[in-house]
């Protein structure tokens, strides 16, 4: 514990397995991913067993693989969830062209589960970060909204959640998460070929956003399935995502005095493009004035017009967009639309606010930085797996104008 305390302790996570598994086949599915954990300097918490077994057919009917279903009905394997799924429950539906859902989970025990959850990370003493495949993502999802239910150790210290495969908990539900706390960074993997989970990742990154969440990566698995994947590069990309996060919460507790707030960063690169003398260009035909922060109505107004979107949907990207200004966590002022958008493409240089400002340029109608599209999310981890730098990508990316 006071190792702990002096910031001298490994990671810890805790891996979460999916619906119909057990701690033994966590061992098996989840083995890439410690290995890579621990030449990471990760410690992999000894895997969990789902807090319900199933032992009636019928129970067993969400497993999606019709083999390994068949294999925990004869008995030949035992099969675990979080928390049993049924076909007689209503709730939210998924995104067309998809199916919907044909199970899905009453509230009842879904909050048994992560009070259950709860009373685990308690007694490790807290963790770093949860990581779930599958029905195990959805339960993290759940834990993320519920962080008062932990104690105040276990409560300050996780930072990360991440997911493999795991449909959208809120949609499943149709509810939107409580407050998601800032200090929480979310890692969402999905397999490109996955007929099994439906992940609407875009739409589960915007809401978690506009909860509050810190930030969230979106990563397409390029020929993976509904599993695990095993690609390293795939897997050292979610061990970084989880140091970030680590380290962005040790680095604020760090530090005695918050800095002052800075208004506008540094010229970044080809400034003068979309500016004059210094100032944010105003594109022809319009009679905006530079205007500061508490003219809010204005900002929406820009971002309306022209953009094709229900006044819903310009709604929550509006409030995205002036989260992170006042909170200062990307940007303490936005003097106009076109000023913001410079600012969002220079602060997405930096690893740490790239994926948030990236995601706030995209949802601001902003297509070519939009990481949660497959083209470019394909050209990323094409890139990578390449041997390319992820900065020389990103730079290229960047440097494609807004206007």
């Amino acid at each position: 514990f006071r190792a702990r305390l002096e910031g001298m302790a490994p990671t810890r996570l805790l891996f979460l397995h999916g619906y119909g598994e057990s701690s033994t086949v966590a061992e098996i599915s989840a083995g890439k991913l410690k290995e890579q954990a621990e030449a990471a300097g990760v410690v992999v918490l000894p895997f969990l067993q789902g807090f319900t077994q199933l032992k009636d057919p019928m129970d067993m009917a969400p497993i999606v693989d019709e083999k390994y279903r068949e294999m925990c009905i004869n008995g030949d394997l035992d099969a675990y969830c979080w928390y049993p799924l049924v076909d007689s429950v209503d709730g939210g539906h998924r995104k067309p062209p998809a199916k919907d859902f044909a199970f899905r989970a009453e509230k009842a025990a879904q909050d048994v589960a992560v009070k259950k959850l709860c009373a685990h990370v308690d007694a490790l003493g807290g963790v770093d970060g949860v990581l779930g495949f599958s029905q195990g993502g959805e339960l993290c999802y759940l834990l993320a909204e519920s962080l008062e239910l932990l104690g105040d150790v276990a409560r300050s210290q996780l930072k990360f959640v991440g997911t493999f495969g795991s449909e959208d908990t809120f949609q499943q539900r149709g509810m939107p998460p409580k407050t998601i706390s800032s200090q929480l960074h979310f890692c969402i993997c999905f397999g490109e070929n996955d007929e099994a989970a439906s992940v609407d990742s875009e739409t589960c990154a915007a809401v978690l956003l506009a909860a509050g969440a810190g930030s969230v990566q979106t990563h397409l698995v390029p020929g993976n399935g509904h599993e695990m994947p095993k690609d390293p590069v795939v897997l050292d990309m979610v061990m970084s995502s989880l140091k970030t996060a680590v380290e962005t919460k040790q680095a604020k507790q760090s530090t005695a005095a918050p800095a002052a707030p800075q208004k506008i960063p540094p010229p970044p690169p080809g400034w003068g493009t979309n500016c004059k003398d210094g100032k944010p260009r105003i594109p022809p035909g319009t009679v905006e004035p530079l205007i500061p922060i508490p003219q809010l109505q204005a900002i929406f107004d820009r971002l309306k017009e022209g953009s094709g979107k229900s006044e819903l949907e310009m709604r929550d990207d509006f409030a995205r967009l002036n989260n992170y200004a006042l909170n200062n966590s990307i940007v303490s002022d936005f003097h106009s639309v076109e000023g913001s958008v410079e600012i969002l493409r220079y602060q997405a240089h930096n690893p740490t606010f790239r994926n948030s400002a990236m995601c706030i340029l995209a949802r601001m109608g902003f297509k070519q930085y939009d990481l949660s599209c497959g083209p470019l999310r394909n050209e990323y981890f094409a890139h990578i797996t390449g041997g390319g730098e992820e900065k020389d990508f990103f730079n290229k990316v960047l440097a494609v104008p807004a206007y």
